[in-house]
């Protein structure tokens, strides 16, 4: 997930922590599902992808 994180960010000139930060990534591998990553434009650029990794 942490990958796939890095990857968005630096294709979009963006630091990692605007996209999900490592706390978000972390809760979402224990199943949380009520992150920043999966709300608004961020679930449209890297939300549905890291659901699709898990």
């Amino acid at each position: 997930l942490a990958a796939i994180a890095q990857e968005l960010a630096g294709e979009l000139g963006i630091a990692q922590e605007l996209l999900a930060t490592r706390g978000e990534l972390t809760a979402l591998l224990r199943g949380s599902r009520d992150l920043r990553a999966l709300r608004g434009w961020r679930r449209q650029i890297i939300g549905d992808q890291l659901l699709a990794a898990l």
